[in-house]
Order: structure tokens, then sequence, then C-alpha cells
């Protein structure tokens, strides 16, 4: 099926297109699963509906050097958020361009749920890393809307500790209910 699956992207991707099959992050495909497709983009990723219905992440080249390895995990979790948050639905994109801040907040909401899956996967110390990077881009926004740097480093921080609370107290009651297991 995946390789059906990956023979279609490749017949209705742009040409000079190429699917991505790197590693993205623990838990991918439950947890997100939408092909991955390569070109050029002048945004590094995004997330789009193509065909009328299929979910497409898409990343530009440059993110698969080898330097660019967790900031395209980061960016891939993103992308996904965008479509698991139904901002690329047609109701999700009219919110996006006509609601005060809905640029900001969808990208600010999908920065948050990546945090927050990447923190259950085990990645927390290299998305703390990406979170300080955007720290010190400071208030430099990208324009049309954006967050800076400063507001996505603390949604971040902030979503990566609300997962990490969650695991604990979810520790804590398999200890209380299953202390032999432990």
């Amino acid at each position: 099926m995946r390789a059906l699956c990956i023979a279609l992207i490749l017949i209705a991707a742009p040409a000079g297109a190429q699917t991505y099959e790197g590693t993205t992050f623990a838990g991918y495909e439950d947890i997100c699963g939408y092909d991955i497709r390569v070109e050029t983009t002048p945004y590094l990723s995004k997330a789009q509906i193509e065909d009328g219905d299929r979910p497409v992440i898409v990343i530009d080249p440059k993110l698969l050097q080898s330097i660019q390895g967790f900031h395209r995990t980061f960016l891939i979790a993103h992308e996904c958020a965008h479509h698991r948050m139904e901002h690329t639905t047609r109701g999700g994109l009219a919110r996006r361009f006509t609601a005060k801040h809905g640029i900001r907040d969808q990208e600010m909401s999908a920065d948050c749920w990546a945090a927050e899956t990447l923190t259950r996967a085990g990645m927390l110390p290299p998305l703390l890393t990406i979170a300080d990077q955007f720290f010190r881009r400071g208030f430099v926004s990208p324009g049309g809307g954006y967050p800076s740097g400063i507001q996505r480093s603390n949604v971040i921080r902030h979503c990566a500790r609300i997962a990490v609370d969650k695991m604990q107290a979810e520790d804590a009651v398999m200890r209380l209910w299953h202390p032999a297991e432990r």
C-alpha cells in the first residue's frame, strides 16, 4: 500500500518533486502519517491539500542537509499540526486570513502541538535548542502576521512543559494502579 501511495504521489507531484523517505519522529506514522514531498518552497515547509482532499507536507530540499536534522523534524511536526488542527481546510484557511491574529494564532498553535508531540516522543533536548534559536532571532517576524521568534520560543517551551507535566502525571497514575509493573 505504501509503495502505491508513493507511486501516486510521484505521478501527481509537480515536475522535479520527490517524496521524502527519511526518518521523522517516533510515532509519526500513527500520529501524523501524511505524505511528505520535497520541492522548492520559499517557506521551507508547508501543509497543503492536493487533489481536493489529500493532505501533503512539502519540505524544501534545503532541509535535507544533515545539519538541518532536528529543524526538519520540528517543521514536519509543525506542518502535521496544521493538518491535524484543520488549518488547511476551507474553514481553517478562512479563519487564517480573516480573523484578527489568524495567522499568528494558527502558527503558535501548530508550534504548541509540535512541541507537545515531540516532547512525548522523547525529543525534549533538541526541541529546547530550537526554542533557543527562535529566541535569539528576537522580535524579528517574517511579517504577514507571523509570530516573532520570542513568541514562538515561549510557546514551544510552555507546551513542552505541559507535555512533561502530563507524562509525569501519567507515570504517577501508573505507579499507583500498577506498582508491580514499575
